[in-house]
């Protein structure tokens, strides 16, 4: 999958997450699959892809899933702002968490 939608050399800022900058694919592969741990089983919805200039977009989407630990449901509305070159993700320059809640369901 990341060679379908990440340039060779994607980078990632981390600031938020208090961790520093990754770069290449399996950098970012690994620093996801860990984060995938936490995350147990989840689906992703986009929800909103809006251009932001030439060559970058923001975008809202969602993670609904239960945690791998824990088993508790959650939601999750994340906003990305990324760098594209053609059709591939090269840089995501930052990560907003919207919302957060536990699911009902």
């Amino acid at each position: 999958m990341a060679d379908d939608y990440w340039t060779v050399d994607i980078g990632v800022m981390t600031r938020r997450c208090r961790t520093p900058g990754l770069q290449g694919r399996d950098e970012v592969r690994k620093h996801i699959e860990e984060r995938v741990e936490i995350l147990g089983d989840f689906e992703i919805t986009v929800e909103r892809v809006l251009e932001t200039a030439r060559d970058r977009v923001l975008v809202i989407f969602e993670f609904r899933g239960a945690g791998g630990r824990s088993g508790a449901p959650y939601a999750m509305r994340v906003a990305q702002h990324l760098t594209v070159e053609g059709s591939r993700v090269a840089g995501v320059q930052g990560t907003t968490w919207i919302q957060t809640e536990r699911s009902q369901s």
